[in-house]
């Protein structure tokens, strides 16, 4: 029998159902196939652009914060630049109230400005809460109470409306480390009691040309204040951002955050009774979490020294982390922490 024949013979054996399924089959498994690579290939096509906008974004916060932190070296440069060129007589204390005074009218991120001498006469501008600037200054004269004055639109003294008993700012971070360093350099952050908040200051020693020590400027950065700029930053509709210091402790937070707490245990200085938060215990869901699997994920903050891209999930949302050293070369040394739920 003809081959044709068989074949022939086999197929009057299938039923006619049969046939007439086979070609939908082929044609809806085709259909389906091309639905799935065309879905993958969307996945892929959103994730490839997610990833590329959490550069960017990683990328503003990054470079806005740079900038941010250098305000206080620009003014501190210009400064030191005047007294050098015989601009400003640091012999002159008035004269160098008066312009801090003006000086903050221009820096608005810069919180105080300053000049302390080794003889331990001290000289300040200083922009409170309200907007309003006052003036401070210590020196034999006052017995080296430190002395707050309300100002008028001009700048000129009003009336004392603080008195700072025994004051010595040669004991403060910011005078110690430009005094050891012989540079300009970040202090450690420290707190300040009276406002409930807590300062980075950028100190810069001035010398005279024989190469003795004038004295340190002061620029200080309200850490209250570094987390209003952290707000005007966008990290996506209902995204944060936050940054830690290697040790895990909040430094700032785009979102109402607690940075620090207040000790209730008798303490040597009343300051000191300012302390920073751990971010694993912060009351911020979010930031709490974010820090427990970042740990998790990447071990000791210590050791992260590259950006990371990470996705986790809080209470069933998938979040989009990212995680980028933020680093100077006078001292800076954190984490940029951005989070963003996926569905953003």
């Amino acid at each position: 029998m003809p081959p044709y024949n068989r074949l022939l013979k086999r197929f009057r054996n299938i039923p006619l159902r049969r046939i007439l399924v086979v070609p939908f089959l082929l044609q809806t498994g085709l259909a389906l196939g091309v639905t799935l690579y065309i879905l993958k290939a969307q996945h892929d096509a959103v994730k490839d652009i997610s990833t590329e906008l959490r550069k960017e974004v990683g990328k503003s916060v990054q470079q806005n914060l740079l900038e941010y932190l250098d305000k206080p070296y620009q003014v501190n440069q210009m400064n030191a630049a005047a007294i050098q060129n015989g601009e400003i007589d640091v012999m002159k204390p008035a004269q160098l109230e008066q312009h801090f005074w003006h000086q903050l009218q221009h820096f608005k991120t810069v919180t105080t400005l300053a000049f302390a001498t080794p003889q331990k006469d001290f000289v300040a501008a200083e922009r409170q809460r309200n907007g309003s600037l006052t003036v401070r200054a210590s020196s034999p004269a006052t017995g080296y109470e430190l002395r707050a004055y309300n100002t008028d639109s001009r700048g000129n003294r009003l009336k004392v409306i603080n008195v700072g008993k025994n004051f010595n700012p040669l004991r403060r971070p910011w005078y110690t480390i430009a005094n050891r360093t012989r540079k300009p350099s970040w202090s450690r952050i420290y707190p300040y009691f009276k406002r409930k908040t807590l300062y980075l200051s950028a100190g810069h020693p001035v010398y005279t040309p024989q190469g003795q020590l004038q004295g340190v400027l002061l620029a200080n950065l309200d850490l209250f204040q570094l987390s209003q700029f952290l707000r005007s930053l966008n990290s996506g509709k209902s995204g944060q951002c936050f940054i830690l210091n290697r040790s895990g402790f909040l430094i700032a937070s785009s979102t109402p955050d607690k940075l620090f707490q207040i000790q209730t245990k008798p303490t040597l200085l009343t300051e000191d009774k300012v302390q920073l938060q751990q971010a694993v215990s912060s009351s911020n869901k979010v930031t709490q979490a974010t820090t427990r699997y970042l740990t998790a994920q990447l071990g000791d903050l210590k050791s992260i020294q590259r950006i990371h891209y990470l996705e986790f999930d809080i209470d069933g949302k998938q979040q989009l982390l990212q995680v980028l050293p933020l680093k100077d070369d006078r001292g800076i040394d954190w984490l940029v922490v951005v989070v963003v739920p996926a569905e953003n």
